[in-house]
């Protein structure tokens, strides 16, 4: 059995099942051909995507206006821009370290 396929149908899982997991932090999720609930694990856990939000969204505008004498604005800008670079990165490695048991 490959990583990233059923268990019970050993047909590849769809990328917008991955993401409905991500985003609603389900603990199982839905193949989309056999309609069976997978049981994943490894996964990074929720409460480690909150304090990365918070993180970025807090403490990395004030760096960009204190360190390269930003105005406001583009610090805020530059950093949301950073903010999503890393979300996105986050989002792929826990697809990629996602295992499925039965």
């Amino acid at each position: 059995m490959k990583n990233k396929e059923c268990p019970y149908c050993h047909r590849p899982i769809s990328f917008k099942a991955y993401r409905r997991r991500l985003w609603y932090s389900y603990g199982s999720l839905q193949c989309n051909h056999c309609k069976h609930e997978i049981q994943t694990w490894n996964t990074i856990p929720a409460g480690y995507w909150i304090i990365a939000g918070i993180v970025l969204g807090s403490f990395l505008p004030w760096g960009f206006h204190l360190l390269f004498h930003l105005e406001m604005l583009n610090a805020l800008l530059v950093s949301l821009l950073i903010s999503l670079v890393v979300i996105v990165l986050l989002e792929f490695i826990n697809i990629s370290r996602m295992k499925f048991k039965k």
